[in-house]
């Protein structure tokens, strides 16, 4: 009976739509749940920053689903049971909670990304900027051009949900989508070389001797669904 959908208990659940925080790494607040003032829901998403993080954080909609962090880390933002941390947690669980998700992105770091893409020269602003820690492989920045605000995509209205949908799966005069972030969706081309310029040789003065190969490992950065909306 306690997991039974027919439980009206279970039922309000679906509602009540209250998400834990996601947070860039100094704490600054990316998305939250606020008290709903229209709609069925309790919980309203909101993204202070806008377009600006959108393409990492994604959304949460009432209709289109989940997409970015918000997809990815569905399982702790939502209510859920937290693990036991002593024998009377263990007997008598504690009700469910949320967890807040802490990203590594510096927020200087992903202004200056935007701005610099903003302030290219030319009518073409499509593009992506990725900044990584070399030591660790943390994602730092990660903004692309074209981008979106996804607020429209969790309003209580159904209406202003689909019209921005729409609007987002369009192609700009680039033709890039707002919904597929350049930084990790798009596919391009690999480059071919001309066939007039033969490809280099290495020289060695010794050519008994051996040369040992290494390849480089890119370094690791935390994944990003490059899904449509």
């Amino acid at each position: 009976m306690a997991s039974d959908p027919k439980n009206p208990r279970n039922a309000s659940l679906k509602f009540d739509n209250q998400r834990g925080q996601i947070l860039a790494s100094d704490g600054t607040v990316l998305a939250q749940s606020v008290p709903a003032t229209s709609g069925s829901y309790k919980y309203q998403r909101v993204y202070p920053q806008g377009s600006l993080y959108s393409q990492l954080v994604g959304y949460d909609s009432s209709i289109y689903g989940t997409n970015g962090i918000e997809d990815q880390y569905n399982d702790y933002l939502v209510a859920h049971t937290q693990p036991a941390q002593s024998l009377a947690q263990l007997l008598s669980p504690p009700p469910k909670t949320t967890d807040d998700v802490t990203l590594t992105i510096n927020p200087t770091l992903q202004k200056t990304a935007q701005e610099a893409l903003a302030s290219a020269s030319g009518v073409n602003k499509d593009g992506a900027i990725v900044a990584l820690d070399p030591q660790t492989g943390a994602v730092l920045a990660m903004y692309s051009n074209p981008t979106y605000d996804p607020n429209p995509l969790a309003s209580p209205s159904s209406t202003i949900q689909t019209e921005a949908r729409l609007a987002y799966l369009a192609k700009d005069a680039e033709g890039f989508s707002p919904s597929l972030p350049i930084a990790t969706a798009a596919i391009f081309p690999r480059a071919r070389r001309s066939r007039s310029s033969p490809p280099p040789r290495s020289t060695t003065s010794n050519r008994s001797s051996r040369t040992s190969r290494h390849r480089c490992s890119p370094a690791r950065a935390a994944p990003v669904q490059p899904e449509a909306l």
